[in-house]
């Protein structure tokens, strides 16, 4: 037999083997472009999933199809030389793979759609069921001889193929479960699908009608075909050989969910991707170290200029030698920084119990690079993560404090602190302060929490509850008979720009029933035209009503003089730093003089801010101040002890 089966491409052996028309040549093309695809899929998914274990399970599925097919002609083609027990083994194989392929194809297009986890148990039932009666029966009418058998003559009887109904009934669950799901799905991508799936249960008909199961290996080959083109796409850049962001949090959160410990060594190179695009040296260099280090794990690229490298660790691995080998991974990387010249900042960390997914890393990493200069390393460590989680819980106050919107919430506090008034000498404005007061953190102070709000968007609905408790408490001073000029409030350019800004400010300050000039709005300098043209627009538009402006923090950063005096402000604020320098510095001194005697000539009044001594408060007013803000007459105070600091009427 083994002779027969060497000699299989011999010219006797063709004349028998292409029995009823069959193409032995397709199933063997299918078998190796299984192979391929299978290869293709084991190196390109890093995340081996539920869609990756039935995408490979059908790959495998239909390559055992084929062959098994090919088992069967060969056996049927040599009959009589072979026991008839190899035939009917082999058909029933090449039967039960196909069904399993249907189910397998089902499956994951169940998954695409999101079907219930009711519906998918009941369809898999119904499968389950028929697929062990078409076994069953298959081999009770091959052994009665009323279904598939061969006769004494060698002549071949299909009878009864109860595998043809189990087809039919996974066909129609596919369309069925489609349609009815469509919504669930991107149009192109179901239309596309459904063509497929079309295409090729035609194909699967049109060979039983002609009798001949040449081409219904094919046919599932291009169902195949469909699901990777549509859905699964290669998560490797071609240039780089990195893999994508989200292969990389797959990778992590599977890595988690199985209990294992991985590596990540992060490095964000400054302008890499212009670089890397316009330097072939540079570009020969990365590639060097992309093949010294591929070995070692996958190297993802999450964007353009930042590259982790992952890597699984054994349980048994020590610290020591872990660090060892982080070291030497990043000795080597600054032998390559030595010739490329590229800054980077480089931070080490590893899975833990208490970090329980891919995206909190990265936001751990984010927040540890913000304040990293370049050019150096750095090993997140347990107060790394511990100030992650802080924040964490910060942002999800806050995300709560905005989605109630209540102007009330007891946990915004207002603090304020009293501004002298060098003129009258007496306290009759100050400025307004936020702090949270949370449960599980106690009073959190500004620096803490409002980089927070103002990166996610939520700054706005803090500044309106400020402003509210600010006008409720003057309001109070009002009625008690206090002398109470005004009381500013810091907006962010965030919230400036906003479309709602001078309607949503107006409404907070009617609905309390105070004039409108015992408010003040301080705002920063800005530092866009697009900022420049909206700070002015919103300030004449509320300059009307009484409201006064104060340019805030005057002396830090870049001062636009053009700019500052396009805008209607009433009041300049000098920083602490410009009071510092100048008591310390002749030359700052002049400049400090000159800046405070021009706004003057041009009508603007001058507070001084972080004033902390008596010579400090001496050396403002010589310099021409109008009000005196700092340490120097108070610390900041809960707003409603701002009453012992003013006069009655």
């Amino acid at each position: 037999m083994l002779l027969s089966f060497f000699n299989m491409f011999s010219e006797e052996f063709y004349k028998a083997y292409f029995y009823n028309g069959y193409v032995p040549q397709v199933d063997v093309a299918c078998s190796f472009l299984c192979l391929a695809v299978f290869l293709l899929l084991s190196r390109s998914f890093t995340r081996k999933n539920l869609d990756y274990k039935l995408l490979s399970s059908m790959v495998i599925v239909l390559f055992l199809a084929c062959n098994s097919n090919i088992i069967y002609h060969f056996f049927f083609s040599v009959r009589g030389s072979v026991p008839s027990a190899y035939i009917y083994i082999s058909k029933l194989a090449f039967l039960l793979f196909i069904g399993a392929e249907c189910i397998f194809y089902a499956n994951r297009l169940f998954s695409m759609v999101k079907l219930d986890l009711k519906w998918k148990r009941i369809w898999n039932s119904i499968y389950g069921i028929f697929y062990i009666i078409s076994i069953l029966v298959f081999v009770i009418t091959t052994i009665n001889k009323t279904g598939y058998y061969i006769d004494e003559n060698g002549d071949e009887h299909t009878g009864l193929n109860v595998f043809i109904i189990l087809y039919n009934i996974i066909v129609f669950s596919m369309f069925a479960v489609l349609f009815l799901n469509r919504s669930k799905i991107v149009s192109n991508i179901y239309s596309g699908l459904l063509y497929v799936t079309l295409i090729a249960t035609l194909m699967m008909f049109a060979s039983g009608v002609m009798k001949q199961s040449s081409f219904i290996n094919v046919s599932f080959f291009i169902n195949i075909l469909g699901l990777l083109y549509f859905l699964h796409r290669n998560p490797y850049n071609p240039d780089t050989g990195t893999a994508s962001e989200e292969a990389f949090m797959f990778a992590v959160d599977d890595a988690i969910k199985n209990g294992e410990r991985m590596l990540f060594i992060s490095a964000v190179i400054e302008n890499f991707s212009t670089a890397y695009n316009e330097n072939e040296y540079i570009k020969r260099e990365f590639n060097e170290f992309m093949k010294n280090n591929i070995k070692r794990g996958v190297i993802y690229q999450l964007h353009d200029n930042r590259f982790i490298l992952a890597y699984k660790i054994m349980a048994s691995t020590s610290f020591a030698m872990m660090k060892k080998d982080v070291d030497e991974i990043i000795d080597e990387f600054k032998v390559y920084y030595d010739r490329v010249k590229l800054n980077y900042k480089i931070t080490v960390s590893g899975t833990t119990e208490t970090i329980g997914n891919g995206s909190d890393y990265l936001k751990i990493l984010y927040e540890k690079e913000k304040v990293m200069p370049y050019n150096t390393v750095h090993f997140i460590d347990g107060v790394d993560i511990n100030n992650y989680k802080r924040n964490e819980y910060i942002l999800n106050e806050l995300r709560d404090i905005n989605n109630k919107n209540e102007l009330d919430d007891e946990r915004v506090l207002v603090y304020c602190q009293p501004v002298y008034n060098v003129r009258t000498k007496k306290y009759d404005t100050a400025e307004a302060l936020m702090r949270l007061n949370l449960e599980n953190e106690g009073i959190i102070y500004p620096d803490k929490f409002i980089p927070i709000a103002e990166e996610n968007d939520l700054i706005h609905t803090l500044t309106l509850i400020i402003l509210n408790k600010v006008c409720a408490e003057v309001k109070n001073l009002i009625k008690e008979r206090y002398v109470i000029e005004r009381i500013s409030v810091n907006f962010s350019i965030l919230d400036v720009t906003r479309e709602s800004f001078t309607d949503d400010v107006g409404r907070v300050i009617a609905k309390n029933g105070i004039p409108f000039d015992k408010i003040a709005i301080e705002v920063t300098e800005s530092k866009t035209d697009k900022e420049f043209n909206a700070i002015r627009n919103k300030i004449n538009e509320l300059k009307g009503t009484g409201i006064k402006f104060y340019l805030d923090d005057f002396g830090t950063g870049y001062s636009n003089f053009e700019r500052i005096m396009e805008l209607p402000f009433d009041i300049i604020k000098f920083d602490r730093s410009l009071v510092v320098e100048a008591e310390k510095n002749k030359n700052a001194d002049f400049m400090v003089r000159n800046f405070s005697n021009l706004f003057t000539d041009l009508k603007y009044s001058i507070l001084f801010e972080g004033v902390e001594t008596d010579d400090q408060e001496k050396l403002c007013v010589e310099m021409g101040a109008n009000y005196i803000q700092g340490y120097k007459h108070s610390k900041p105070i809960p707003i409603e002890r701002l009453s012992g600091f003013l006069e009655k009427m």
